[in-house]
C-alpha cells in the first residue's frame, strides 16, 4: 500500500521555513511569498489527493495529485505521486473485476 500522503507535508513545512529563517530573507521577501504559496497549493492537493485516495476515489486522488505537479513542475514528488495512484488505481480495478468474477 502507498505511504499517507500526508507524509510529505513536514518535508514541505521544512522547505518553507528554510525560506523564511533565510538571512537573505527580507531582500527576496517577494520570491519567498510565492514559494509559500505555492507550498500551500501543494499541501492543499495533496490533502485533497490523500483524502479521496482513502475513499477509494482514485479519480478524484490523481486530478489532485496532478493539480500539485502543476503548482510546482520540479516537484518531482507530484509526477512519482501521479504514477503511484495510476498504478493503485489499477491494482483496485483488477481486485474488483476478481471479487465480481
Amino acid at each position: 500500500m502507498a505511504p499517507n500522503l500526508l507524509e510529505l507535508l513536514p518535508f514541505l513545512s521544512q522547505r518553507g521555513a528554510q525560506l523564511v529563517s533565510s538571512p537573505c530573507s527580507v531582500q527576496f521577501k517577494p520570491f519567498v511569498e510565492k514559494e509559500k504559496e505555492k507550498l500551500e497549493k501543494i499541501r492543499g492537493h495533496l490533502r485533497e489527493a490523500d483524502a479521496a485516495r482513502r475513499e477509494g476515489n482514485y479519480q478524484v486522488a490523481i486530478a489532485a495529485a496532478r493539480k500539485s505537479f502543476k503548482v510546482d513542475k520540479n516537484n518531482s514528488k507530484g509526477m512519482l505521486l501521479v504514477n503511484l495512484l495510476t498504478k493503485e488505481a489499477a491494482e483496485a480495478e483488477k481486485k474488483a473485476e476478481v471479487r465480481n468474477f
